[in-house]
C-alpha cells in the first residue's frame, strides 16, 4: 500500500489556478465517484477549499504520479498548471494532513474552520476513506499543543 497528497495551495498557486482544480461541494459526490473509477487509486479522500484542493490517495503503484492523476481526474490540464502541484508520499503524507487538520499550513496559522473541512472531507466518500479520521487528527494534535492550557481553540493567541 502506498499513500500520497497531491494537490496545490495558497503556498503553491495563485488564486486563478486554485479555482480551476477547485472542487465545489456540490460535486463532491460525483468527483469521489470519478477519483474511485481511476485504476490507480484503491481509496481516496478530496480536500477542497478556497486555499486548497488536495487529493490524499492510497494506491498499489508506488510511483504515483500527479500528471496522469490529474489527466485521468480534470480532463486536459495545461502543462504549465503542473508547476504549482505538489507530491508527498508516505510519511510526509500524513504529517501533512495533520498539520492541515491543525492548521498549521493555513492561510492564517492556527485558524480553526479547516478542522471541519478536513473532517468533513472523508464524509460523501466515508467508503472510500481509510487514511486518517480529520476529527481525531485535529483533537489529537489539540490535545498534544494545549494539554494543561484550559484552551483547545488554536486560534486563540499565544497557544503555540
Amino acid at each position: 500500500m502506498n499513500i500520497f497528497c497531491f494537490g496545490i495551495s495558497h503556498q503553491t498557486a495563485n488564486v486563478e489556478v486554485r479555482e480551476r482544480f477547485a472542487i465545489p461541494d456540490s460535486a463532491l459526490a460525483d468527483s469521489l465517484m470519478r477519483l474511485a473509477q481511476i485504476s490507480s487509486v484503491d481509496e481516496g479522500v478530496l480536500l477542497s477549499t478556497c486555499n486548497r484542493t488536495e487529493f490524499y490517495i492510497v494506491s498499489p503503484d508506488s510511483q504515483l504520479a500527479v500528471e496522469p492523476l490529474f489527466h485521468d481526474f480534470y480532463g486536459p490540464v495545461e502543462t504549465t498548471e503542473f508547476q504549482h502541484c505538489f507530491r508527498l508520499a508516505a510519511t510526509p503524507t500524513i504529517r501533512h494532513l495533520f498539520r492541515v487538520a491543525s492548521g498549521l499550513e493555513s492561510m492564517v496559522v492556527g485558524e480553526t474552520e479547516i478542522f471541519g473541512q478536513v473532517k468533513r472531507a472523508g464524509v460523501p466518500g466515508r467508503q472510500a476513506c481509510a487514511i486518517v479520521n480529520g476529527d481525531h487528527a485535529g483533537k489529537c494534535f489539540c490535545w498534544f499543543c494545549c494539554r494543561g492550557s484550559g484552551s483547545t481553540d488554536l486560534g486563540e493567541p499565544g497557544r503555540l
